[in-house]
């Protein structure tokens, strides 16, 4: 079982799915304050790894764009700017985050996409050069491939951050 901190990145997060996908680690957890330092500050995340800022003080309303639970029942992003709020569409936005990651690994190591696309999906965002991330990648396969460490033969019973995932 890996935990890591910090799983806002989603050059970092890919890799974490990655080891996962290819099933050198059974069990990642991990935790992030950002949701709630994002409900402080007004950041509304979007699925595409962007967020915009929201202003606490408009006059006009404006509907959300988003379909989360939270945004279709709320539909008012003066409303949405309320902390608790905003803290509650950012959680399941990086669920969806996750599973979009996810997929992108389990794909890519079926040999679905190639890296090259994957580093296309995510870069926007990304200030990593495509050598650097590719290198990284082979890095984890290597290793993975080398049989030095073992993988974990035992299932944990928490589950892991990418265990939600459809399959």
């Amino acid at each position: 079982y890996f935990h890591v901190l910090g799983v806002t990145s989603k050059f970092w997060l890919f890799i974490y799915a990655l080891l996962d996908a290819l099933g050198y680690v059974k069990e990642i957890g991990g935790d992030s304050v950002t949701h709630r330092l994002g409900g402080i500050t007004g950041k509304y995340d979007l699925v595409d790894f962007r967020s915009i800022d929201l202003k606490k003080n408009d006059k006009l309303r404006k509907g959300a764009k988003c379909t989360c639970p939270v945004c279709v029942h709320v539909d008012d992003l003066r409303v949405i700017a309320h902390a608790s709020i905003i803290e509650a569409h950012s959680l399941y936005i990086r669920a969806r985050r996750t599973e979009l990651v996810s997929n992108m690994a389990k794909t890519y190591v079926s040999g679905g996409v190639p890296l090259h696309s994957v580093y296309e999906q995510l870069s926007p965002t990304t200030e990593l050069t495509f050598q650097k991330f590719q290198h990284t990648v082979d890095y984890v396969r290597n290793i993975v491939a080398s049989g030095k460490f073992k993988r974990t033969a035992k299932e944990s019973s928490s589950i892991g951050l990418f265990k939600h995932a459809p399959k």
